[in-house]
């Protein structure tokens, strides 16, 4: 598949063909690979909040390979249960399970019909999940309770709910793999059950629907959501005031709260959405985190109440997130992609002004486009030169201080720090 062929607007294309070489990749037919694979690899955190702080990471690492040798025996597939181990061996706070090759592990496996979803459930049931009830858009007419089912992608969102025939082209669907029907078609649309609708067989991810005695000890997160939070360098002094300025959906407040509780930090984290706030409340309450507030507002006009107030500031800002795989079909238009770097600028404007002199601020984002990472870092320079540098001594960031996750078995992320300097 071509760039062309993968997004539906032409000059978003060309933008993509600018992230060739800037992102690592060999040619374009090796970003489109990347673009539309999920990472095989998955990555949990281990809570450290007031819930968990005695629990031994060895103890959850072990629960963990229980729980998921038991879902690969559910699915008959015991001689390829996914390696668990920590990230690196200084590092036990970070569980990585590296995926399986499961595609050919019931090639001789007949289904009864299919079931069709949409991409973003397909992207997710590739990364380990399996389909719930209402992710289901249409269904094989004769399918029955524990029928083996092949499951559909819709790539371009044209099929309706309920739909008992693939109807449209063979190229708007992508086989993603095959699995258990909990439930028959009339049980799944006519009585509308709730939770798990199939059980998917040959993911080569194991599914991260924790049982609730390990919710509270681990944490799904991205790699590079993880490393973005080690970036602002909390540990380098006591009671560091930070400000996350978007933080929905809330795991890199988790995470650096957690880091900061022992330390006599405290985070504020914004969001514009007050069931997003109300999410990241949730999530504090459930694992016993105490030093964080929470407000709802736009980080764009925080300034004038705030100024100088934080020692460090996240902005992982909206973006165009073309980092996040599997991406089955990019149907963004360029015009909407032209809008991200707008908003980008308004917040780290706003952010250099809540920043205290000596202050850390880190920019990121889930996207690989340059206009929202490296050219969003060129501007912010400009304008601000003589009051913010690079932080080039961030050990996290390789001595030129900022990070491209692409070309990387992770989803796209972008990372840059910035030091505010002290007259």
């Amino acid at each position: 598949m071509a760039l062309d062929e993968l997004c539906l607007d032409g000059n978003v294309s060309q933008e993509l063909r600018k992230c060739v070489s800037a992102g690592g990749f060999k040619d374009e037919e090796t970003l489109v690979q990347w673009l539309t694979s999920a990472p095989s690899l998955t990555t949990l955190r281990i809570s450290k909040g007031k819930h968990n702080d005695t629990r031994d990471p060895l103890d959850v690492k072990v629960s963990l390979e229980d729980f998921i040798l038991k879902q690969y025996r559910e699915r008959g597939l015991t001689q390829a249960v996914p390696q668990i181990s920590f990230w690196d061996g200084n590092n036990h706070d970070i569980l990585k399970i590296e995926a399986l090759d499961t595609k050919d592990s019931f090639s001789g496996v007949t289904s009864n019909g299919y079931v069709i979803v949409d991409k973003y459930c397909g992207s997710s049931v590739l990364r380990g999940a399996n389909i719930y009830v209402k992710g289901i858009l249409g269904m094989s007419f004769n399918i029955k309770e524990n029928d083996i089912v092949n499951v559909l992608v819709d790539v371009d969102g044209k099929c309706l709910k309920g739909s008992n025939a693939p109807i449209l082209p063979a190229s708007n669907f992508v086989k993603i793999g095959i699995g258990k029907s909990l439930h028959s078609r009339k049980v799944i649309f006519k009585s509308i059950p709730q939770g798990v609708g199939v059980l998917m067989m040959n993911t080569p991810h194991p599914s991260l629907d924790l049982p609730q005695e390990m919710e509270s000890s681990l944490f799904p997160q991205n790699y590079p959501s993880i490393f973005t939070v080690l970036a602002l360098r909390l540990t380098e002094k006591e009671r560091i005031s930070m400000l996350d300025m978007c933080s929905s959906p809330g795991g890199k407040t988790l995470h650096a709260s957690e880091i900061l509780q022992g330390l006599g930090g405290y985070v504020l984290a914004v969001d514009k959405s007050t069931k997003k706030i109300e999410t990241i409340r949730k999530n504090l309450e459930k694992y016993g985190i105490e030093n964080v507030s929470t407000l709802v507002g736009d980080g764009r006009t925080l300034c004038d109440s705030l100024h100088q107030t934080f020692d460090r500031i996240l902005v992982d800002a909206p973006c165009s997130a073309l980092g996040q795989r599997a991406c089955f079909r990019i149907q963004m238009k360029f015009k909407e992609m032209l809008s991200y770097p707008k908003v980008q600028k308004r917040l780290l404007d706003s952010a250099v002004g809540l920043l205290r002199p000596g202050g850390l601020l880190v920019y990121s984002t889930c996207t690989i486009t340059l206009g929202e990472n490296e050219d969003n870092c060129s501007w912010l320079l400009n304008k601000y030169k003589g009051i913010l540098e690079v932080d080039i001594t961030n050990p996290m960031l390789d001595g030129v201080g900022y990070k491209r996750f692409s070309c990387f078995d992770h989803i796209g992320f972008f990372v840059a720090a910035f030091r505010k300097k002290e007259h």
